[in-house]
């Protein structure tokens, strides 16, 4: 894999930790960026997607997902996504 594409996942599971945080997930629930992208505290990551449904539900968060974009119902939000 080339650098730039390692640079580029990396990149998308930072946003994906942002975005978490942002709608919610306590610090502790999060991951390290390394950790899913190696694959070595898959626990910790699976904790983090579990938390962020549990988020999503008790808020009735709506979530769209496009190719370029996130977009929340909560407050009309357009966040760009990079794969």
């Amino acid at each position: 894999m080339t650098l730039p594409n390692v640079m580029m996942q990396m990149e998308n599971i930072q946003m994906f930790l942002t975005f978490c945080e942002h709608y919610g997930v306590p610090k502790t629930n999060l991951f390290q960026t390394v950790d899913l992208y190696e694959g070595t505290n898959m626990p910790q990551f699976l904790s983090c997607v579990q938390c962020l449904g549990t988020e999503v539900s008790t808020c009735y968060l709506s979530i769209v997902v496009t190719k370029q974009y996130w977009y929340t119902s909560d407050n009309g939000t357009w966040l760009q996504r990079h794969w």
